[in-house]
């Protein structure tokens, strides 16, 4: 027992973040802390940190390094950020994840830390794992790409392939690390499953980064390049090309199969789409992020500040899937140079100090660098640090680097960092005592003091609605847009009051705003706030003549931009681009195409030529599209 307990004590960290990694990853259902179904782990492991921060303390390690202060600047105006946000109701979650593992990289850093290669075999077995979990979700499940331990068992559908793709991209590396002497070919065997499983995620950004890393690879490696070590890479390659083709042809008995061809050469309209998105997303971004330079808009606000924007129906994202973009937009420009500056800062590190190395440690630096930059460069395509088992990954391969690349330590207590640790472990369990007696007391009115109440106060006002308790449900849809001036939701919810069709309640000034700004904030997502516009047309509620609050958009134009609306939106649903054949747009859609007909039935005057002809084509396109939302919800099992 006494040996348990010092082996314990000596490898505490190893243990705990072995043991946290761990189960972060493989859990069914805490993903995503953004959405803030990660975020009870987030907050458990911004507690252990503080333990984690007394228990190295009084290590020795080298001292204030520039990356320090740029990434204390980064976690700075983070905050900051987060003070002002213009969406400050859901951006907690990631202010605490980044502040988390800022304080992480503080502890362990500038350490010369002996643990390395042991964490490394566990994120080894955590790879194979994820990838032997992947091909059984692969042949059981129709989701067409495979996702490894990246979903959410409690919610139908939530799959995230792209997630896993960036965990292979900064997994794969590590199993090139030799165990021992001999070379073993189960860790061939498992490279193999490796690269295969990469390709199943169907991830073209992933396979372009891991096309990268293989060059880079072969430029570092070139001088020990010899024959029999080009034909174990090649069999390695080939036994991967093999499974891939193996594992599509096994599926295809049972279920469907994505076309290869018209995956790589972007030979279908979702995979056009999808790029052309991402195209806007980048433009967007910048545009937004020079509209409020200093601190951006606030952590997680990238959707709300883009809504308006936005150029495409449905064509939205959390963010613009572009680390930096999104950080400049969100937190500001000086944000992003600070994190960008920690980065560089520690590669002029790598760069000045390789050279210092033994082969063993420029080797298992090289490798986690090779990790390092296919997790950053996937990331200017897309973004998947949003969960934390990523985020944690990137940042305990940097201490890692950072770790080997001491030169010189002196004694010296931590006391700036358990600090940090210990103001971010008491803010931690200020939240999840909110947590706590909201979920498993039932007391909602808790999270009236939590930092982070999402929708709270805007579900508080639907039940208020409902029981026709107008004055209380007002109070809190504008507590709620004083927290997030970016959401269209609680203007809609407000003109449900204000223009007295549901509640009886009418006040005809204010349910014309109530109306008009629904639909400037979310233009182009949600077909319910239309709806409610012609609604109030109809009743005589809204001006169908040109005004200043609809931006100068008269009544004609703005139908025929709602009829096209419609006639896209019909195609959307028969593809399900975005997966908008399981929402609920498609029923409202339907609703808002009979309102129109019925109403250029008795309202002639409203409709021209154009329009009744458009609309009569939309009465058959209607049809065809709830028989479609038909099948594809009957076909769906996951």
């Amino acid at each position: 027992m006494k040996n348990i307990l010092k082996n314990l004590k000596e490898n505490f960290s190893l243990w705990a973040l072995g043991i946290f990694f761990v189960v972060d990853l493989f859990n069914p259902v805490f993903k995503k802390y953004d959405y803030g179904a990660e975020y009870p782990l987030v907050l458990g492991f911004c507690v252990l940190l503080a333990v984690l921060a007394v228990v190295e303390y009084k290590k020795m390690r080298e001292q204030i390094s520039w990356e320090k202060i740029f990434l204390l600047l980064f976690g700075l105006l983070t905050i900051l950020s987060f003070s002002f946000s213009q969406t400050k109701n859901l951006g907690f979650s990631e202010v605490i994840a980044f502040l988390s593992v800022v304080v992480l990289y503080l502890i362990y850093a500038n350490q010369q830390l002996d643990w390395k290669e042991k964490f490394l075999r566990i994120v080894k077995m955590s790879t194979l794992i994820a990838v032997i979990m992947g091909f059984l979700n692969y042949f059981m499940l129709e989701e067409v790409r495979m996702f490894g331990p990246f979903f959410n068992i409690l919610r139908n559908g939530n799959v995230w392939p792209n997630a896993f793709a960036l965990f292979l991209l900064m997994t794969w590396p590590v199993l090139l690390l030799k165990s021992g002497e001999k070379v073993s070919h189960w860790r061939n065997v498992v490279i193999s499953l490796t690269i295969a499983a990469l390709m199943l995620t169907f991830s073209r950004g992933a396979l372009l980064v891991f096309g990268g890393q293989i060059v880079l690879l072969g430029i570092y490696y070139f001088r020990r390049i010899n024959k029999k070590k080009i034909l174990t890479a090649s069999a390695v390659f080939v036994a991967a090309i093999g499974i891939f083709f193996a594992s599509n042809y096994a599926r295809s008995t049972e279920h469907k199969v994505i076309n290869v061809q018209e995956r790589v050469t972007f030979g279908n309209d979702e995979s056009v789409t999808s790029k052309q998105e991402r195209i806007e997303f980048w433009k967007a971004a910048t545009q937004l992020s020079m509209q409020k330079p200093l601190l951006g808009w606030g952590p997680f606000s990238f959707r709300y500040a883009y809504n308006p924007i936005q150029k495409t129906f449905l064509a939205n994202s959390d963010h613009p899937h572009n680390i930096f973009l999104k950080i400049a937009v969100e937190n500001g420009i000086p944000a992003m140079i600070f994190f960008l500056g920690f980065l560089i800062t520690i590669l002029v590190t790598v760069f000045k100090r390789f050279k210092l190395l033994d082969q063993k440690s420029k080797d298992l630096v090289f490798i986690l660098c090779l990790a390092v930059t296919g997790g950053i460069m996937h990331n200017m395509i897309d973004y998947n640090f949003n969960f934390f088992a990523n985020l944690l990954l990137l940042f305990i391969y940097l201490i890692f680097i950072r770790s080997v690349m001491v030169k010189k330590t002196d004694e010296g207590k931590n006391n700036a960092t358990v600090i940090f640790s210990v103001i971010l472990a008491l803010i931690a369990l200020w939240e999840v005592g909110f947590l706590f007696a909201s979920h498993f007391n039932h007391n909602q009115k808790a999270l009236d003091y939590s930092l982070y109440p999402r929708d709270h106060f805007q579900a508080v006002a639907k039940d208020q609605l409902a029981e026709k308790n107008f004055q209380d449900a007002v109070a809190n849809l504008d507590y709620e847009l004083k927290l997030n001036t970016l959401d269209a939701e609680p203007w809609y919810l407000k003109s449900k009051i204000d223009c007295g069709e549901e509640y009886a309640f009418n006040n005809a000034d204010d349910c014309e705003t109530d109306v008009l700004n629904s639909l400037k904030l979310n233009p182009m997502n949600e077909f319910k706030y239309y709806m409610e516009y012609y609604k109030q047309v109809f009743n005589g509620k809204v001006e169908v003549v040109k005004s200043e609050k609809n931006e100068g958009m008269d009544f004609s134009k703005f139908l025929k931009k709602t009829l096209n609306l419609l006639d896209i939106y019909t195609g959307y649903v028969n593809m399900n681009v975005h997966f908008t054949a399981y929402t609920m747009n498609v029923e409202t859609a339907a609703e808002l195409i009979d309102l129109l007909a019925a109403k250029s039935l008795s309202n002639p005057p409203l409709f021209d030529k154009e329009d009744l002809a458009k609309l009569k084509d939309l009465q058959i396109k209607k049809i065809k599209m709830l028989q479609r939302m038909k099948e594809l919800r009957s076909e769906r099992t996951f």
